[in-house]
């Protein structure tokens, strides 16, 4: 019997993210019902979509043959996602949305090789107001868009 390995692992890490957020998700939050939802009810439908999104590419692997590992890690694109994320968690209580947005976009924009100079600036200044226009007016969600709050 063949399988993917790699893609077992992947399966079942999903798989556990989703039985460690949704049993926290759980003990802490009502459901509610389905006519009267709950503040628990939207996460622990995502925790069971992603547990059996990790069902499916576990069940997969099985019988698959083995994938080849060949090329180099991409550890531009690792680095500048990950600080984007933690440097847009970092800014926002202190310098607000339009601040933290404009440095994770522009930070993750150049994760790609291929971005220019000129791409990354639109990129950053269309979604700097989407998200301005979807969070805070439309959603209504509380963030200073500039400075602590």
């Amino acid at each position: 019997m063949r399988a993917d390995l790699k893609d077992i692992a992947a399966g079942l890490l999903l798989i556990a993210a989703a039985l460690f957020f949704g049993l926290i998700g759980f003990a802490q939050l009502p459901l509610g019902t389905s006519f009267r939802m709950g503040p628990g009810y939207f996460p622990a439908l995502l925790s069971g979509l992603l547990g059996v999104m990790g069902l499916v590419i576990a069940g997969r692997a099985i019988g698959a043959s083995a994938a080849v590992f060949v090329g180099r890690v991409p550890w531009r694109g690792i680095v500048l996602t990950s600080g984007a994320t933690v440097g847009f968690a970092l800014l926002v209580p202190r310098y607000g949305l339009v601040p933290a947005l404009v440095v994770a976009v522009l930070l993750s924009a150049f994760a790609s090789q291929r971005m220019t100079l000129m791409l990354a600036l639109g990129l950053t200044a269309g979604l700097t107001a989407f998200c301005v226009l979807l969070f805070r007016y439309g959603l209504g969600v509380p963030i200073p868009l500039l400075g602590a709050s």
